[in-house]
Parts: structure tokens; sequence; C-alpha cells
């Protein structure tokens, strides 16, 4: 395409941007495409107050039916809530050097209402939002469908950086949220709606004096949600989700995040005590380190709630997984905890069920978590005295596919340990040199010859 060209002639009559099939348009026409919000007089060195400038521009681009707000570098001073009706889509795009500063006691910027669902493109595009102690949350979205927060850093609120009031269809991207003394970001219900079809993806929640992320969808059951590639640090929990007792959830994501050093868990689910559950939430690749801290207390927990559980590849560094004995699972493999904490998978609520064992090296059992459809194969908590897969026992009569458990560690294999099918593979030297290989048959670890 042939670069544009301008002259004064063109400024007060046609603009042409050049290339083939070009037309001219009036150069008014051509400025209005996006709209800066010195255009309404807002101040970019902080000194006075931005607050009426902003949201005279903003109802302005709302007046017209949409379009773009431009929030050019500098510091933005406000002292009340900036409003996007819902009514037009709006995008409000700028850079992390154009900063929101709100000196107010309200959110910095609200968008929707609490009375009707707003179905609207609206976007928050690379800006960042500065609170204080006295101010509520940066950006408060309610029932707000199908919109954006991207690229946008929120800090130092005194609510929550992100608070979303049943939201759908809604993208949380590349966020920056940090150290506001409520959550990261809430999605919580209201008014019997549920934040449904919410995607929370490559962001970081750090230092945060609640939640990182914390979903509550105690009126509604949401479907589709997904929290992954997040960096979440320094939080008083990591990720926490509630379902209530209206309506059960279903296809939760949890995948491929890094969880460190909470002053709380690193994930609580369905622990609410609601009637309603968490169906098949799949838990996958993620990386929970608890840094220095080992106690049980800084744990990764699944409460009663939660049903066909898929644990798959996760990384428990220095860490705890707590499971209620009411948890179904699905799924559990391709698991590896650390050596620091005994066993790694080593609680489920202090009750007896036998159908899954998790067992660590000489034979000694630590959990039992019950199974229900699913299978379990090749999860690895290490030890420094041997590798450790798990063994599988069905003695609730339940239908399930059990992968054969493997195992290895030095002298031979305890016969109180193990079912029909299960190996093990010796390291030490045997007393008959051939009999490396174990296989439990018939109650009786036998050496293959």
């Amino acid at each position: 395409m042939t670069t544009a060209s301008y002259n004064l002639s063109q400024l007060g009559s046609q603009y042409n941007q050049g290339g083939t099939g070009a037309v001219a348009r009036t150069t008014a026409s051509k400025l209005q495409e996006s709209v800066s919000v010195l255009d309404f007089g807002a101040d970019p060195t902080g000194t006075s107050d931005s607050t009426t400038a902003i949201q005279n521009c903003i109802n302005a681009v709302q007046t017209a039916g949409g379009g773009t707000i431009v929030l050019p570098t500098g510091t933005y001073k406000i002292s009340s809530t900036l409003t996007l009706s819902g009514a037009a889509s709006v995008w409000m795009t700028g850079t992390w050097s154009s900063v929101i500063k709100n000196v107010g006691t309200g959110n910095a910027i609200t968008a929707g209402n609490l009375s009707a669902d707003q179905t609207v493109d609206i976007r928050l595009l690379g800006f960042a939002i500065q609170g204080q102690a006295g101010t509520a949350h940066g950006i408060h979205f309610m029932r707000i469908h199908n919109a954006r927060i991207e690229g946008v850093r929120v800090y130092s609120c005194g609510g929550d950086g992100i608070h979303l009031d049943a939201c759908y269809a809604l993208w949380v991207i590349r966020v920056y949220s940090n150290n506001n003394t409520g959550n990261g970001l809430a999605a919580i219900a209201i008014s019997g709606v549920g934040s449904d079809f919410l995607q929370v993806m490559g962001s970081r929640f750090l230092i945060n004096g609640a939640k990182g992320i914390y979903i509550d969808n105690r009126l509604y059951g949401p479907a589709g949600q997904r929290v992954e590639l997040n960096d979440i640090e320094g939080n008083a929990i990591g990720f926490q989700m509630d379902i209530g007792s209206a309506s059960n959830t279903e296809g939760f994501t949890l995948r491929g995040n890094y969880f460190e050093n909470q002053t709380g868990y690193n994930v609580s689910m369905g622990e609410d005590g609601g009637t309603a559950v968490i169906n098949c939430p799949n838990v996958e690749s993620n990386s929970f380190n608890f840094g220095t801290t080992t106690s049980a207390a800084a744990a990764t927990r699944f409460g009663a709630a939660v049903r066909e559980l898929t644990l798959l590849s996760n990384d428990f560094v220095n860490s705890d997984l707590v499971v209620n004995s009411s948890v179904t699972l699905g799924m559990v493999s391709g698991n590896k905890s650390n050596s620091t904490v005994p066993g790694g998978f080593d609680q489920n609520g202090g009750t007896t069920v036998t159908q899954l064992r998790l067992y660590q090296a000489g034979g000694g059992a630590y959990s039992a978590l019950s199974m229900s459809g699913g299978y379990v194969t090749m999860n690895y908590p290490q030890q420094w005295a041997g590798a450790v897969f798990p063994a599988s026992a069905n003695t609730g009569g339940g239908a399930y596919q059990a992968a054969c458990g493997l195992w290895a560690g030095t002298g031979a294999p305890n016969n109180s340990y193990g079912q029909t099918g299960d190996y093990y593979f010796r390291s030490d030297t045997p007393a008959t040199a051939n009999q490396r290989v174990y296989v439990k048959s018939g109650g009786t670890w036998t050496g293959i010859v």
C-alpha cells in the first residue's frame, strides 16, 4: 500500500489514504475514528482532576454508538468512578505508561449494571489503574457479556483488583493484578446469576490480601470456565472456587498455572459446604510450590463437592495434597511430588477409604482416596530411599480400570501390600540373580526366574 500523504489543504476538506481503491473522506471523519481523553481536557500530568473530562469522553463515544477511547501516556487523577453504561461497544486503550490514579473512595471503572444483562463488546486494553487504601475495586463489571480485559495492570486498590458480578463470556488476558487489599480477581454470583464461560489466561496475581483468583458461583452453576497459564504467588490463598447450593458446575479447567508462597492454601476447591457439585474438573500441568512453607495448612485442597476429579501431570513441590473422602476420581496420572513432604499425597480428611492407596518406598501406606469409574497410573511420589508408584486395590466393588502398580526399592517386597498384577523392580542384589523383577499373584510376590 502507498504511504499516506498529508498536506495542509486536506485539513479543511478531504483526506485520501492513498493506494488502489482508496476513497476520499473528510478530515473530520478520519480524525474521529478514535477519541483521545485529551480532546475533552484530561490532564496527563496528574495535577488536575480528570474525572469529568474522561467521563465526558466516555459519554460522547457511547452516544455516538461506540468507538475507541485513547489514553495517551501520562497519569490521570480521578476522584470518583468512571462509568461505562454497557449500552454501546467501547474500547479504552493505552499503555502501561497510561495510568488512571484513583484518589477517591469508589471503584476506578465500573461497566454495566446489576438489573439486566448487557451483551456488548467492552474492552479495557493496555493501561494501568492505581488505587489506594481507601478505594474500592479497580475494575467492576456487572452482568456484562462478551467483554475483554487485556494487558491491564491493577494495583494497590482497597478492594479487588478486578471484580466481576455475573459476567458471561468474558476474557481476562495478560493482566497484572497485585498488592490489592482484596482479591486479585473475583468472579461472584449475584441476583440468581453467576459468572459463566470465564477465561483467565496468561496473567499474574501477586501479593493480594485475599485470594489471587476467587470464583464464587453459589447461586448459579456455570460451565466452561478456564484458569490457565497464570502466575499466582504470595496471596493469602492462591485460587478458591466455591459452588454453593443451587446448581452443579461442569467443565472447569485449572491448567499450566504456577503457584508459590501463598500464606494459606494454594488451591481450595469445593470446600464451601454447598449441596451442588463441581463435575469433572480438570487439574493439569500445574506447579504447586510452597517455597519455604511446608505446613499442611498451605495445601492443594479438594473438598466434598468435587466429582470425577482429573489430576494429570501436576508437580507438587514441597507440597501437600488434601482430598476429602467424598471426592471421586476420574483419572490420576503422571503427577509427581517432592520428597520433603512424606508421601506427597498424604491426606484425605482422616478417613480410611481403601479403593485407592498411594505408597511410599518400603510399603508404608499413606492416603486412601475413593475411586469411581476412572483409572490411576504412573504417579511418582519421589523418595530418597527409592522410586515409588501407586498400587491400587479395588475393595469397594466399583467398576473401574486400574493400571498395575509399579514398585522399586531394595529387598524383597512385602506380601501385605500390592494387588494381583503389580510389578516390583528390585535395585539391590537379589538372593537369586534372575529375581530382579517380582509380580504379585495369588497374594504373594513371586520373583520372575
